[in-house]
């Protein structure tokens, strides 16, 4: 609910408020507008900004003056004009700069409706607002004349309230006297000449006594009863009596207001109850970046705002290597520029500002620009195992073996290579991206970006650092199956995949080598599916590498063309060997039992045998029995898991067989082994225990950056 009887200044008010205080505009109040505009449903926010009023019943001339530090802005409306009654709920004021238009800067509603009725011949009547602003540097506001201002009978009221009589004699006391003056004062004679001094001294040289007594004498005369003073008070007009070196200083009466003080109501300072302007210009600016589909977007943060809400902000911006900065004024709190995602860098600043001045430059913050582009296929559930490509993947080629590959040069695919750790093992780095899938009857979709382009895109949580919260830059596969060095898990060339130990032994063995190794898990793996069948547009990994390579020694592959090849042995694809071929691999992080699947997304939470939090259940389950995938699931809550939900006694579809029974407490283990057609990308072992060990299945090293 709007606070009533307050002004509250308009978002659009800064920029007048902002040119004035900076001293290249002149401020002039031009106009008060009566509105029926009902705002009682309304916060101070919505009212802040208002641009303009609806219904402007009534207009009146904006008559400004300064009192006592308060510039206080009077408007005297009346129905001469209004054909029906009116409710006058709303206040608006105007203003205008010397090159800035008018436009409504302030707006004050009332909780009680007041109420002018039609006009007609015998009837007229008036209607005084005044708002009372508080504002620090006057110098730039053009006041009205002082000739030009009414003074009401509050004001008046206020002055005869501060009169002391007490040293004056009368026939009655001082309060007797105080109360007569204000009814019609009985003994002009003796009392006029007294009292009207005493109002004289008490309001300076405001009033010119004589001048004031005559018209005094003439608007009064004398009145039998207190209403017809009160009457006569009504229409008295002081301002024709203001002396004009007195107008130049002070332009209402100075005993207006008096034991003015501070008071905090609200979380606001109010000076006699009016809203005083105590803000600092905004401080402590900063500017956060990150990549959009089509550019950069830039979020200003302010910690500070300097105790006014309403902000705005200015933009500047460039590449590194230029010197001149862009600007952009009034941008949007979070705006998105359109820049060329070629690779430049780009400096970000900003400052922020309020009706009490502009802040300090930011930092500068800088951003790398990343070509957002979607890379994506889709099936038709069908039994071809072929996909269509979509988006920016519609027509590339992918050949192995050195023939044309057009995804070399493509974002994601293009930048996987190899690296080396401190300890001489051999990984291939993947760079951060997110991913997207759908599935509905008859279509199913995957999609590759290294822009989030909305709420259903994930980022795989190989990807994330669960101790700092943080997103990684990338991840590093092994390029080799791993071997075992002593109780140390190694990816390093010519060595012998190691084999028959149990899954939670090759996890211990990867922690061996130091904080932020780990062995595959299911999350690498989806990463690795989904880059693989967008790259070759197809579900049937074997129809384009095919390895009947049995426990080869690493390095094999080392020596081939492309970034991806194979031969009738063995094969590596975007410089990681043997990824479904020649020896099975255990995968960490999920874990079946009586065919329900439970994965954990913290590599630090891996564990055996653990189907309660922090492993938590996926929507669907297992065959009973093993066979052909036919169909997989997605759980959009734990989309990284593809296993499936149906299968078959013939090949087709996903091409890949499924080892899985309705017992418990199940390790998974993925890839193929020997000379079998079935073996490929998604194969999967889901039937052997925990505890378990076997000659045909291994391990992979994985290491996650720590930051």
């Amino acid at each position: 609910m709007a606070t009533y009887d307050t002004p509250i200044f308009t978002n659009q008010s800064s920029r007048l408020i902002i040119a004035v205080a900076a001293n290249s505009e002149q401020l002039t109040f031009t106009k008060i507008v009566y509105s029926s505009d009902d705002f009682s449903n309304k916060s101070d926010d919505d009212i802040a900004n208002l641009t303009d009023l609806t219904n402007k019943e009534i207009t009146a001339n904006a008559q400004s003056f300064l009192e006592n530090g308060i510039t206080k802005v009077r408007g005297a409306g009346n129905n001469d004009n209004l054909d029906q009654g009116l409710n006058v709920r709303t206040f608006g004021l105007y203003a205008k700069g010397n090159n800035i238009p008018e436009m409504l800067v302030a707006v004050a509603t009332s909780q009680t409706a007041d109420y002018l009725d039609v006009h007609n011949n015998n009837s007229s009547n008036q209607l005084t607002y005044t708002f009372n602003l508080k504002i620090s540097n006057t110098r730039n506001i053009n006041f009205s004349n002082i000739h030009d201002v009414s003074v009401t009978q509050a004001d008046l009221q206020s002055a005869l309230a501060h009169i002391d009589l007490s040293n004056y004699e009368t026939v009655e006391d001082a309060n007797d006297a105080h109360k007569s003056l204000k009814e019609g004062i009985d003994d002009l004679d003796t009392q006029t000449s007294q009292g009207l001094t005493a109002i004289g001294q008490q309001l300076g040289q405001l009033i010119d006594i004589n001048k004031f007594k005559d018209e005094f004498n003439t608007k009064l005369g004398k009145y039998d009863t207190s209403a017809d003073v009160d009457e006569k008070l009504k229409n008295i007009n002081l301002s024709p009596y203001m002396k004009t070196a007195d107008a130049n200083n002070t332009f209402a009466l100075k005993s207006d207001v008096t034991n003015l003080g501070l008071a905090a109501k609200d979380g606001k300072l109010y000076y006699d109850n009016l809203p005083v302007i105590t803000a600092q210009a905004p401080s402590g600016i900063s500017v956060s970046l990150d990549r959009a589909k089509d550019g950069i977007q830039a979020t200003i943060n302010v910690a500070d705002n300097g105790g006014l809400s309403n902000i705005y902000y200015q933009l500047f911006y460039k590449k590194s290597d230029d010197t001149v900065w862009q600007f952009i004024d009034h941008p949007a709190r979070t705006s998105t520029l359109t820049v060329p995602m070629d690779g430049s860098t780009y400096d970000f600043k900003a400052k922020a500002g309020n009706s009490a001045g502009l802040s300090d430059e930011s930092s500068v913050a800088s951003i790398l620009t990343i070509d957002g582009s979607i890379y994506g296929a889709s099936w038709n559930q069908g039994v071809d195992s072929t996909l269509t490509r979509t988006d920016s993947a519609v027509g590339m080629v992918a050949g192995i073996n050195g023939q044309r590959n057009d995804f070399d040069n493509a974002p994601i695919f293009g930048e996987m290579h190899r690296v080396n750790d401190d300890k001489g093992n051999v990984f291939v780095r993947i760079p951060k991206f997110y991913i997207k899938k759908t599935q509905v009857p008859g279509l199913s979709t995957w999609q590759v970006s290294k822009i989030k382009h909305d709420d259903s895109w994930y980022l795989p949580k190989c990807f994330w650092n669960f101790s700092s919260n943080q997103e990684l830059p990338y991840v590093d596969v092994g390029a080799y199956l791993a071997n075992l060095n002593g109780s140390v898990l190694e990816s390093k060339v010519n060595t012998a995949p190691a084999n028959s130990q149990t899954i939670g032994s090759f996890r211990n063995y990867a922690r061996n080598n130091g904080a932020g190794y780990q062995q595959l898990d299911i999350h690498v793996w989806d990463v690795l599916q989904v880059l693989f069948i967008i790259e070759f547009a197809t579900l049937d990994s074997q129809s384009v590498m095919y390895g009947n390579a049995e426990n080869y020694n690493s390095g094999y592959t080392d020596g081939m063309k492309g970034s991806s090849a194979g031969d009738s042995n063995n094969i590596k694809y975007r410089g990681i060997e043997s990824m479904y071929c020649n020896i099975f691999q255990f995968v960490d992080g999920i874990g079946i039992n009586s065919g329900n699947i439970y994965v954990c997304d913290n590599a630090n939470n891996y564990s055996d045998s653990q189907f309660s939090y922090p492993y938590r259940p996926v929507s669907y389950r297992l065959p009973e029995s093993s066979n052909y995938m036919q169909s997989a699931g997605l759980d959009l809550s734990n989309p990284e898991v593809t296993l499936p939900t149906s299968t078959t006694s013939t090949q087709g579809y996903y091409n890949d067989y499924c080892y899985n029974d309705s017992g418990s407490n199940y390790a998974m283990n993925v890839g193929g082994y020997g000379s079998h057609s079935s073996h490929g990308l998604f194969c999967a072992g889901v039937h052997g225990a925990f505890s378990s060990s076997y000659s045909n299945v291994g391990s992979r090293l994985i290491k996650k950056p720590v930051l």
